[in-house]
């Protein structure tokens, strides 16, 4: 029951994770090898799951000539560094828990 469980899971953050890149590269400029700078992407995950995101996220951003960086950070850390981190070094997209999304919600409220 507990491998269902973490697979339905799984499928949960990759389907989150592909939403999120769409959104991104919906918003990303077009890369015809003209632009000055390349367009990037910074992506927040935990150890457990940095192979399969980096799989997924660097496979996207070779075929939209995007830069895909996965960085590692603990997975209670990834949302409390998000109460901290600056504009300019915040991700463009996180793995994180589902419940997470309700506690923002109350707190932008």
């Amino acid at each position: 029951m507990l491998i269902k469980r973490f697979s339905r899971v799984g499928a949960i953050l990759m389907a989150g994770i592909l939403g999120a890149l769409l959104v991104v590269g919906s918003a990303a400029p077009a890369t015809g090898g003209h632009t000055a700078a390349a367009a990037k992407v910074t992506i927040w995950a935990d150890q457990d799951r940095k192979a399969a995101v980096e799989q997924v996220a660097k496979a996207w951003g070779a075929a939209r000539g995007v830069d895909v960086n996965v960085v590692v950070k603990g997975f209670g850390d990834i949302r409390d560094n998000l109460k901290t981190v600056q504009p300019e070094n915040a991700p463009d997209v996180i793995v994180a828990a589902h419940d997470w999304t309700a506690r923002w919600q109350r707190a932008a409220s």
